[in-house]
C-alpha cells in the first residue's frame, strides 16, 4: 500500500512539473508568436510607408516631370516659331535679293537699248530699232532673267562693254537709216532686218555683255512676232495678260529702281553714252 502511494506522488508529481512546463512553454510560444506579430505588424506599417513613400515620390516625379515636359513642349513650340519667322524673314531677304538682281539686270539691258536707240548728236531716235531688239531680247534674255533659274544671266552691274555695245548699235542704225530709211517697225522691213538684228545680238552683243559666253539656246530662239511687239508698244494695259513675265519684269525694274541704279553704275553709264553720240551723216 504504501508503495502505491508513493508512485502515485511521484507521478502527480510529474504530471505537476509537465503541467507547468507545459505553461511555461505555452506561455513562451505566446510570447513568440506576439512578438512576431508584432514584427509583422512592424513590417506592415514600413511596407505601408514605404509604398505610400514610393507613391508620393511617383506622384512628384510624375508631376515633375510632366512640368518639365510642358516647358520642352512650350519651348520646342517657341523655338519652332522662331524658327519659321526666321525662316520666312530669310526667304523674304532671298526673294527680295534675287528680285532686285533681276531688276537690276533688266534695267541695265533698258538703258544700253534706250542709248543705243537715241544714236545721234543730233537729236535723231530709233525706236523702232528699239522694237525690233526687244523682239530679241525678251525671249533671249529677259523671259530668262526673270524666270530666275539662270545666275549666269545676272548683272549687278553696268559691263565695261556696254559702251562698244552702243557705239555698235548706232552705227548700225546710222547706216540703216542712210540705206534705207524705212521704219524698221513697218511689216516689210521688220521682215527684211529682223534676221540681221538678231544675228548681231546673238553672235556680238550679247557676247560681249557677258564677258563671251554664249548661251546655245540664243540660236534656237524664236523672236517675237511684228504684230505681237506692235501690241506691245501701242496697248500697254494689255501687257500683263499679253506678256505676263515681261510686265512682271518691267514692275521690278519699277519697284527697285532706288535700289539699283547707283549701285550698277547706270548714271556714269548714260552720261559717257550720251557724250558719245554719233553724226547722223
Amino acid at each position: 500500500m504504501y508503495l502505491f502511494d508513493a508512485e502515485l506522488r511521484r507521478l502527480i508529481h510529474q504530471k505537476e512539473l509537465m503541467t507547468n512546463n507545459l505553461e511555461h512553454l505555452k506561455r513562451d510560444f505566446h510570447a513568440r508568436v506576439a512578438k512576431i506579430e508584432e514584427a509583422a505588424a512592424k513590417i506592415d506599417e514600413f511596407q505601408d510607408r514605404l509604398i505610400t513613400a514610393a507613391n508620393s515620390y511617383k506622384s512628384y516625379t510624375e508631376r515633375s516631370t510632366n512640368g518639365e515636359l510642358r516647358r520642352a513642349k512650350a519651348e520646342i513650340a517657341e523655338l519652332r516659331s522662331k524658327l519659321e519667322k526666321l525662316e520666312s524673314r530669310q526667304h523674304k531677304v532671298n526673294a527680295d535679293g534675287l528680285s532686285l538682281t533681276k531688276a537690276t539686270t533688266l534695267a541695265i539691258f533698258d538703258t544700253i537699248l534706250f542709248q543705243i536707240s537715241n544714236w545721234s548728236n543730233q537729236g535723231d531716235t530709233a525706236s523702232d530699232f528699239e522694237l525690233l531688239s526687244q523682239a530679241v531680247l525678251f525671249p533671249s534674255v529677259y523671259e530668262r532673267v526673270v524666270k530666275g533659274d539662270n545666275d549666269a544671266y545676272f548683272l549687278d552691274k553696268v559691263p565695261d562693254t556696254a559702251l562698244d555695245v552702243v557705239n555698235l548699235g548706232r552705227e548700225w542704225i546710222r547706216d540703216q537709216r542712210k540705206e534705207d530709211g524705212t521704219s524698221l517697225a513697218s511689216p516689210t522691213t521688220w521682215r527684211k532686218y529682223i534676221k540681221e538684228v538678231s544675228n548681231w545680238w546673238i553672235n556680238e552683243a550679247l557676247p560681249m555683255i557677258y564677258d563671251g559666253a554664249k548661251d546655245p539656246n540664243w540660236d534656237l530662239d524664236e523672236p517675237y512676232h511684228q504684230q505681237e511687239m506692235i501690241a506691245w508698244r501701242d496697248f500697254p494695259a494689255n501687257r500683263p495678260l499679253a506678256f505676263p513675265r515681261i510686265f512682271d519684269g518691267i514692275m521690278l525694274i519699277e519697284k527697285y529702281s532706288e535700289e539699283y541704279t547707283d549701285t550698277a553704275g547706270i548714271p556714269k553709264f548714260v552720261s559717257e553714252a550720251m557724250e558719245l553720240r554719233i553724226d547722223p551723216e
